[in-house]
This record gives C-alpha cells, structure tokens and sequence, in this order.
C-alpha cells in the first residue's frame, strides 16, 4: 500500500485522471457481458459508472480530479461506442459529478452509519437533483420529471 501512495503522491495528475477515465470506460463494458435481468441489460440495473467514484475518491483524495474524470467517461463512451444515447449522456455526465461531490461530502462529514451506506443515499440525492433539473424549461429529455426518476425511463433507449 505504500509503494501505491507513494506512486500516486509524486505521479501527475493527468495520469489519475487518464487511469480514473479508463477504469470508468472498461469496468461498465464488462458489466453489460453480464445476462440481462428480466429483458434489461445488467448495465442499466447494477449502473457501472456510479460504482467507480468511491473507490477512486479514497485512493486519490481528490474530489475534482475524480469528478472530471468520471463525468468524462459518458462523453468519451458516446464519442467511442455511440452508448449511453446522446438523449442519455449530458444528464449522466451531470449525474456522475453530483454524485462524486455528494459521496465525497458524506464520506468526510456524516455519521458513520451514513458513511457506510453513502454511495446509496448519494445516488438517491443525484437522482432528485437530476430529475428536478428536468422541471426547469430546457429540454434536456424529453420527459417528465417523475418518468425519468423511475428506473423504467432507460429502457427506452434499448436497441
């Protein structure tokens, strides 16, 4: 574990960036290999991208650099592959910054209880803010608040 630290204390930071970036793009195609649940693909029920955050913001310490680098990873994987949809990809990019501030938040301040639980209530408080963001007249989806908060919305972007 110290040569680990030691090698991300004296190492650039456009390297964590670049490894944060790739691990966030390999570990959601591996899940998505994965059988489909019911008819929905793995990917949009264990959701890959959140699961890179908390991992990455106890090893580099940095909620910026691991914020950037995960709400890349949608823009990068639609550049690549075409996926998530384009319909999909700037609210997930939003989604996945929100997220690493609010885990990184209740990983350093909450009680304990709340830390072992923060990747879930940080999803849930992402998925209010994004979904309210959707009340305001912009157009992102086109969806009502309540459609995209529930799960079923993804689905349709399914080939």
């Amino acid at each position: 574990m110290e040569k680990i630290r030691y090698l991300i204390n004296h190492s650039p930071k456009v390297y964590h960036l670049a490894f944060i970036l790739t691990i966030t793009l390999v570990f959601p195609f591996f899940v998505h290999l994965l059988p489909s649940f019911n008819g929905v693909p793995a990917g949009a029920v264990l959701l890959p991208m959140f699961y890179i955050s908390v991992p990455a913001l106890y090893l580099f310490k940095d909620v910026r650099l691991v914020a950037l680098s995960v709400s890349l990873a949608p823009i990068v994987n639609h550049i690549v592959s075409g996926r998530p949809a384009m319909e999909l990809m700037t609210i997930l990019a939003f989604e996945l910054m929100v997220y690493t501030f609010i885990t990184c938040r209740l990983l350093h301040k909450a009680h304990d209880l709340v830390q072992r639980n923060a990747g879930g209530i940080s999803y849930l408080i992402t998925k209010l803010i994004s979904s309210s963001v959707l009340l305001l007249p912009l157009n992102i989806l086109k969806t009502d608040a309540w459609t995209f908060f529930t799960p079923l919305y993804i689905m349709q972007f399914r080939e």
